[in-house]
């Protein structure tokens, strides 16, 4: 009798956790369909990332690719030609690498996971 009672909270923490993380999907694929590919941008000698034949800094999304794959291996925020914002890594396999988050070009925090899935600090 007390299982059936929590099993509506149960049920609750599941989909809001799974909500979480779709949306985090989601966020990634829009971003990533709006990225420019990370070596076309160019960086100048005051250190700022520049689209070609673009005068003023970068701002938005880049990303790398596979070479031989579909698969994103990194995919980066700038905001006025400095690393800003959430940079993410991806292992060929599509598993994430690592997450960096950025503020006006300084590393502020680094979440890392092994080939194996599990986290690392």
């Amino acid at each position: 009798m007390r299982f059936t009672s929590l099993l509506p909270l149960f049920a609750a923490l599941l989909i809001s956790g799974c909500g979480e993380k779709a949306a985090n999907d989601v966020a990634i694929k829009e971003a990533s369909e709006e990225a420019v590919d990370f070596d076309a941008l160019k960086r100048r000698r005051d250190a700022l990332r520049y689209q070609v034949n673009e005068s003023e800094p970068y701002s938005g999304w880049a990303k790398r690719m596979y070479f031989d794959s579909e698969q994103i291996a990194d995919l980066v925020s700038f905001k006025d030609g400095k690393l800003n914002g959430l940079a993410t890594q991806w292992y060929r396999n599509g598993q994430k690498k690592s997450e960096t988050t950025y503020q006006d070009g300084e590393s502020v925090s680094q979440r890392s996971w092994p080939s194996n899935g599990r986290e690392s600090h």
